[in-house]
Order: structure tokens, then C-alpha cells, then sequence
């Protein structure tokens, strides 16, 4: 019972933690130029590449706007805009349109989005509109399509020769992206580039779980505490978690003693670890299958028919171990959850039935 106080009071201390809201405030422009004001949703960049959901008030129903419908929006201190181009990223060209991200402004204007499984860049100067890509590559490392940034970055560069060959080795990650176009900017026209990079946030859920399943004269019970961290500009499909789990599992099995006759023996076990983890959910919905695997440091007591024993490992008690379960979550109301886990850690144990409460 103590153990278990100490685990439910971990878990109210980190309630008092607010996670990002799905919504922030900002404005939005229509097509017809008449602008809107209150809040749009922060969501995956594959999903505001192509749309926008708008609420005048947190309370009120979102309206999207299609790219038909917007020309440009910001939220979160990120202006997206609507560009048409050309998408050289399939065989053959074809015209396309995306609200992307700004990330610099000046003599050329650099934006990002993301399609698929990858990230895109468009940068524009006056009229004109570059498509820029990166390399992709079979899972054995064979050459898919040939990228263009890097000599497109070099066709930029021939204004500016003091940046010598220094789009050789531009990355292409977003910040390395913004820095260079920042370089070329200020070496064009000084002083006129603007920089709107900023690193996405990460955003941070609490969630209690305890759980149990009693199964004749074995049994299973676990209580978790988690900090469970995402990124939802990239994927609301994958977590890192991080927390307290206890577990006390009973088990039973046969034995033969000297004179072949069976006799049981009945094992408590008790795991307390820090585990960390990498969950995947195969669905953002009501029902939220999932699996997720790592590892912990674990303290293991085991008792024998009233005879105590420890595992031996760091520091006499403690250990390292691997983590993997599968598990599913059912949801109540918003924030409440049938859940069950089925877990390894130490041992392989029963499945955990339970309810779960994701903190805000």
C-alpha cells in the first residue's frame, strides 16, 4: 500500500503540468482577402500542408478551410502561405499546391512542407517558385531519385561568390536550410533577411494507469505514473515515455520433489522500475491499439512460498532489462480510458486490465 501512495501521489504532483492545446490563437485570410481572427489548430505539418481549422472561440465548432478556400494563416508564431508550383518529386512534373511554412524572408523567401514520408522545401524570389528535394533511397541503399537542393543552392549562390562552396555542405535539416538562406540574404542585400525559424515544440502528456487481473491463484497488478512526450507536428502516432511502473505479479507452478511426488510453489513478484519507452499508436481515435518497447531500471523481489529472494544485478537489487508490451486503449470520455497492457519486463506477465487517465 505504500508503494502504491507514493506512485498516486507522483501522479497529482505532475497534474499541475498543462500540456500544448490542440488549438492556439492566430488569424487566418480567405481567398476573397477578408481576414479572420481567433484560433487554428496545431496539428501534423502533413495535415496543414492542405488545410486549416478555424474557431472564433476555444468552445465553438472548427470550420476548415481547403486551399481553395485560405491564402495564408499563422498560429503558434508560424505564417503558413498558400504556394502553387512545380512538384518535381514524382517521374513527371506536375502543379501543385501547399500551405507551407515560412521560414525566411527577403531576396528569396524559404518555406517548408511536408508530404508523405518527407520534407520539402520551396523558396521564391520575386515571381518565381524552386522546388527543392533531397535524395531518397531503397531500405538496402540503392539510389531512388537523385535530389536538387544542393544545386539549386549553388544556381542561388552565383550572386553572392564571397559564400565560396559553402552550399556543399548545406544539410537539410531546417535549421541548416534557414541559416544559409539567412547567409545569401544578408550577402545579396544586408540587413533585409528575416529569420522565422523556430524549433517545433514538443508536447507533454501525463498518464495513470493502474490496473489488474486476478486469474485463479495467480494474478496481476500494476500501477504506472508517465511523462509520455510527442512531437505533433511530425507524427501523433509516436511517444517517448518516461515514468514510474510497479507491478506485483503471482504466479504458480508444479514441481517434483525427491520422492516424485508434484507439489507448488507460489511466487510473489515485485517490479519497481524506471522505465523508457517508445510507444506507437496504430490509431489517433476512440480505440487506440498499440505496442511499444525499451527498457528500465528495475528492482525485482521475489518471494517462494514464504521465502525471500532478490535478483542480483547494478548495485546488488537493481538491473537493467528490456521493456516491450502491446497493449489497447478504449476511450470513456475525453480523458478517460478502458485500458490493457500486456507486458515483459523481468517476466513475461498476465495482462493488466484497467482504467487510464491522461492529465492535461
Amino acid at each position: 500500500m505504500k508503494h502504491i501512495l507514493l506512485y498516486l501521489g507522483f501522479t497529482m504532483l505532475l497534474s499541475n503540468v498543462n500540456a500544448q492545446n490542440d488549438f492556439g490563437p492566430g488569424y487566418l485570410v480567405k481567398s476573397n482577402k477578408d481576414t479572420l481572427h481567433g484560433f487554428l489548430e496545431i496539428s501534423m505539418e502533413a495535415n496543414m500542408a492542405k488545410q486549416a481549422k478555424f474557431k472564433q472561440t476555444l468552445g465553438a465548432a472548427a470550420q476548415t478551410f481547403s486551399l481553395q478556400e485560405a491564402e495564408s494563416f499563422s498560429v503558434d508564431q508560424e505564417l503558413y502561405r498558400k504556394i502553387i508550383f512545380n512538384n518535381l518529386a514524382n517521374d513527371q512534373a506536375t502543379l501543385d499546391s501547399c500551405f507551407a511554412r515560412q521560414l525566411v524572408g527577403g531576396v528569396y523567401a524559404l518555406y517548408t512542407y511536408w508530404a508523405g514520408e518527407r520534407r520539402f522545401y520551396l523558396a521564391t524570389k520575386d515571381s518565381a517558385t524552386f522546388f527543392l528535394f533531397n535524395s531518397t533511397y531503397t531500405g538496402t541503399g540503392d539510389l531512388v531519385q537523385q535530389g536538387n537542393y544542393s544545386s539549386r543552392l549553388l544556381l542561388f549562390q552565383q550572386a553572392c561568390a564571397k559564400l565560396g562552396s559553402r552550399y556543399e555542405s548545406v544539410g537539410y535539416g531546417q535549421k541548416e536550410m534557414a541559416d544559409y538562406f539567412q547567409a545569401l540574404n544578408n550577402c545579396i542585400k544586408p540587413g533585409t533577411s528575416v529569420s522565422f525559424y523556430h524549433k517545433s515544440k514538443t508536447k507533454m502528456e501525463i498518464l495513470a494507469f493502474v490496473g489488474g487481473l486476478p486469474v485463479g491463484d495467480q494474478s496481476q497488478f500494476t500501477a504506472e505514473a508517465l511523462l509520455r512526450f510527442s512531437s505533433p507536428r511530425l507524427s501523433k502516432n509516436t511517444f517517448l515515455n518516461v515514468g514510474l511502473h510497479y507491478a506485483h505479479v503471482v504466479t504458480r507452478a508444479s514441481q517434483l520433489n525427491s520422492a516424485n511426488l508434484t507439489y507448488w510453489i507460489t511466487t510473489k513478484h515485485d517490479i519497481y522500475s524506471l522505465p523508457i519507452t517508445i510507444q506507437y499508436n496504430f490509431a489517433t481515435s476512440w480505440i487506440r491499439p498499440y505496442l511499444y518497447a525499451g527498457f528500465s531500471i528495475s528492482d525485482l523481489h521475489e518471494t517462494d512460498n514464504g521465502v525471500q529472494s532478490s535478483t542480483s544485478g547494478f548495485q546488488e537489487n537493481f538491473g537493467f532489462t528490456l521493456v516491450a508490451g502491446i497493449g489497447i486503449e478504449v476511450r470513456i470520455v475525453r480523458r478517460l480510458f478502458l485500458r490493457a497492457d500486456y507486458r515483459y519486463e523481468s517476466l513475461l506477465q498476465f495482462p493488466a486490465i484497467g482504467i487510464a487517465y491522461q492529465f492535461k
